[in-house]
């Protein structure tokens, strides 16, 4: 595939101003002239973006008010092209059945939302309109079509399958009903191009006797003006290589060659060491004059997958990864044009929770160019779907595979030299759906999975590992001790938080899917006077659930709430809706922390978690860890906890003791003084044991709890000889000279459930950094359980965490943009008042 960038061409306009849209009767309107004798209304557009980003624009736009696949919409912006040669138009991506009419002639047919396009404008009258047709998706839907051999829950209408285009707006329960329509990628104007460049090889040989990466990259050069090429060199930042040129005639040139890459200069994920980046550029003289092309940027890792009995373990420059993140989502459901900023800060928010993956699901979309090196930057690993999830798709349709090929090769090259990409994955479900219905094995994975695109993965990107269908593996696709598994054992399936281990999970694809309930400011934000959750037909409407069930993720949070917490739900917020709320935010994310430990305790079998969903679709209990406001969840404190790259926890291994698990997955050794301290229900301390821990770079230790205090004190509380002599169990890792915190966790021998006092024995001050930025200091003089920050215009670096008696602790807080007071709330789990925050005090 002939690759061109913005470099290539002396012109480039993007076409985000000027557009208009309206919309017509299905059918009813053919062409541009039977449009403008219906006279329609006209109103301004959002490109790139939606019909329903356009109406959330104008002010409009209500959730489920309007069926955009009911209708048929119509685009138009009047254009001048440039003078010159070559001139083109290139769409990124139009969602879905759409025709483009340059004044009345058509020229472009599209139907596949994740194909870009381009159309030669040269021979095109150089005024005019430009004209976009979006067919509805509904009326499509009412052809006569083969019928799939198999049906699916997850949406309504089979012959979606058809359809090349996301799944989202059409899943009950997931996201807001608003199926994608509209050019959502952005339309531009490319003239006068002078080289055109496609990548045919960029190999990554790892040399394990010499340690070294053997580099080896092909480029194709298509000169478009009259002259010769000669003497080409590939520049690596300041280090230039010289590459064997071959005229490969009619104005085409090949040029290549091998580079050795040491080891200090590979590319790792940012938990395990530094991301290096490099930029490619290839210059040469041509007619004897100098001239460059920027190529990229890459970074070089090698890559590997342990599947020896049953494991899939992801080996990245000979080091085992441990993988954990989230199901990354689209930034915008409704525009979905992704916004860069909204991305980055997300993206941000993922490597600070210690997540060093992400999976970008079947069911949703490809992100952006923009998005895929920004992970490269901050390295960041993705599993990536292609866009197949859930359905029997008519691959024996020649067309319809046609173009699902072209889609995947086109993301292939759009990606080929980004590090970050390493498990490329066929489709979603595909394989445990048509198991669970009882289908022949010989159906649970179609021939375009299991031979296509393996094949087009290994000749365009070798480099990644691929992997037929998630989850797969295993005498049925979904075993969870087999290969890669959706493990919602503890989750949907009310299974007890033990099972995490008893399920000899090896790789959790998707896991902990859970209504995760947002701060109050969100809630108020979105939730009228009175309606009041979690009854209320607004909030219902916003809790996921699985099509046809009879239950929702809700109850499946209220299981785990009795069972950590020993209170029944429905009692509960009868007489304390705060406190079930409380209550609600802490109890996924305990669940998760401990499953999370459970999986990255020394011995365990599991190689990745990847939680269901980084971020919700809409605002609402959904199964996102960060909200639709970008206000991270109580669940996502407690996941930066249980992925943080240096870290402590505790397993309660019952009549053994309680054992300490001690991670360092940074390249460097970390040497400090361990103690354990225990805290009794007056918050009086009963023992505290000291000693010194060293941990060696990308390793992990175990240690016996009795070891460290040299004497036995029931410290799991497991014997039971008596009531308990502490309440509470901590562990802190200290830098021996400047006593800084390295990492801490606790333990609850006796559960949760501590004496309550009736206000926070806690003090706290202010202090300002500048306009935006604050620090807050917080000292307890007796134990903080789950203390609780409500800071309605704050984003804060940590929270819901425990506050040890005389420990000082410093939370940053930044202000909203147009904020100046720092203000709010501080509850916790065993205070029965809060505290107020006065401004700036």
């Amino acid at each position: 595939m002939t690759v061109t960038t913005p470099n290539d061409f002396d012109f480039v306009q993007h076409l985000n101003d000027g557009w208009e849209y309206t919309w017509v009767t299905p059918s009813v309107v053919t062409n541009p002239n039977q449009l403008l004798e219906l006279s329609p209304v006209w109103h301004k557009a959002i490109v790139p973006g939606t019909v329903a980003g356009s109406e959330r624009a104008s002010g409009i736009f209500n959730y489920g008010a309007t069926r955009y696949d009911e209708h048929e919409y119509w685009y138009r912006c009047r254009v001048r092209l440039p003078e010159g040669d070559r001139v083109q138009f290139n769409f990124a991506g139009l969602a879905t059945i759409a025709e483009v009419f340059w004044n009345d002639t058509v020229i472009l047919a599209s139907d596949n939302m994740f194909l870009p396009q381009t159309v030669d404008a040269t021979p095109l009258v150089k005024d005019g309109t430009l004209y976009i047709r979006f067919r509805a998706v509904d009326e499509a839907l009412e052809r006569k079509l083969p019928r799939p051999k198999w049906r699916t829950r997850l949406v309504e209408n089979q012959q979606l399958r058809w359809i090349r285009r996301t799944l989202l707006g059409r899943i009950p329960g997931w996201s807001p009903p608003t199926p994608p329509t509209g050019p959502w990628r952005g339309i531009s104007i490319t003239a006068n191009m002078s080289v055109a460049h496609e990548i045919i090889e960029a190999k990554q040989f790892f040399n394990p006797s010499q340690g070294h990466i053997v580099l080896t990259i092909r480029l194709q050069l298509l000169l478009l003006r009259q002259g010769r090429l000669d003497q080409a060199y590939l520049a690596i930042d300041d280090r230039s290589y010289a590459m064997t040129v071959s005229d490969l005639k009619d104005h085409s040139y090949e040029l290549s060659c091998s580079i050795v890459i040491q080891s200090q200069d590979f590319w790792w994920p940012h938990t395990h060491g530094e991301p290096k980046l490099f930029q490619l550029r290839v210059t040469y003289n041509y007619n004897g004059n100098p001239r460059a092309l920027d190529i990229g940027t890459t970074g070089f890792r090698h890559l590997e997958v342990d599947q020896r009995e049953g494991n899939f373990r992801v080996i990245l420059n000979g080091e085992p990864i441990y993988c954990r993140g989230a199901c990354w989502t689209p930034i915008d459901p409704i525009n979905y044009a992704s916004d860069k900023k909204t991305m980055q800060i997300m993206l941000g928010a993922a490597k600070d929770a210690g997540m060093n993956m992400l999976r970008l699901v079947g069911s949703m979309v490809y992100e952006t160019p923009d998005f895929y090196q920004e992970c490269d930057r901050l390295g960041i690993l993705i599993w990536q779907d292609f866009m197949f999830s859930n359905l029997d798709y008519p691959f024996q349709d020649d067309t319809f595979r046609s173009s699902a090929a072209s889609e995947v090769t086109t993301f292939l090259n759009m990606t080929t030299l980004s590090p970050c990409i390493t498990i490329l994955c066929g489709n979603s479900d595909i394989e445990q759906q048509t198991a669970m219905l009882g289908l022949p094995r010989a159906m649970w994975r179609p021939s375009f999975f299991a031979r296509e695109l393996p094949a087009l993965v290994k000749t365009i990107r070798p480099d990644a590992i691929y992997v037929p269908s998630s989850p797969s593996g295993g005498d049925l696709p979904f075993e969870t001790d087999q290969s890669i598994s959706h493990y919602y054992g503890v989750g949907a399936y009310l299974r007890p938080l033990m099972d995490a281990r008893l399920a000899s999970v090896k790789f959790a694809a998707e896991c902990l899917g859970f209504a995760n309930v947002p701060d109050a400011t969100t809630i108020d934000s979105w939730l009228k006077h009175g309606e009041t959750p979690p009854t209320h037909p607004r909030w219902k409407e916003r809790v996921p659930r699985d099509s046809g069930a009879s239950w929702d993720f809700d109850d499946v949070r209220d299981h785990y709430l009795k069972l950590l917490f020993g209170v029944d739900p429905l009692h509960l917020r009868y007489a304390n809706l705060d406190r079930y709320l409380f209550l609600s935010r802490i109890t996924s994310g305990e669940v998760m922390l401990r499953t999370i430990q459970e999986w990255r305790r020394v011995g365990s079998s599991c190689s990745g978690s990847i939680v269901w969903w980084l971020k919700d679709l809409w605002p609402g209990p959904g199964w996102g860890v960060i909200d639709a406001n970008c206000r991270p969840k109580a669940a996502y404190h407690f996941l930066r906890r249980a992925m943080a790259p240096i870290t402590i926890f505790f397993i309660d291994e019952g009549l053994n003791g309680l054992d300490l698990h001690v991670i360092n997955e940074s390249p460097e050794q970390v040497t400090g003084e361990l103690a354990i301290e225990f805290l009794n229900a007056d918050s009086v301390s009963v023992g505290r044991y000291t000693s010194n821990l060293t941990c060696e770079g990308r390793s992990s230790l175990k240690l016996r709890g009795a070891a460290i205090t040299d004497h036995f004190n029931d410290a799991s509380y497991a014997y039971r000889f008596g009531p308990p002599a502490h309440n509470v169990v901590r562990a802190t890792w200290k830098e021996s000279t400047s006593q800084h915190l390295i990492a801490e966790c606790f333990h609850f021998p006796a559960g949760y459930d501590l004496p309550k006092a009736s206000h926070l024995d806690l003090t706290y001050t202010l202090q300002k950094v500048d306009d935006r930025h604050w620090h807050m200091h917080l000292m307890a003089q007796s134990f903080i359980q789950y203390l609780h920050l409500e800071l309605p215009h704050c984003k804060v670096s940590d929270n819901d965490f425990h506050l040890y008696p005389n420990s000082p602790r410093v939370i940053q807080l930044e202000l909203d943009q147009d904020q100046s007071a720092v203000e709010g709330q501080i509850s916790s789990l065993n205070a029965t008042h809060s505290l107020t925050i006065r401004p700036n005090s």
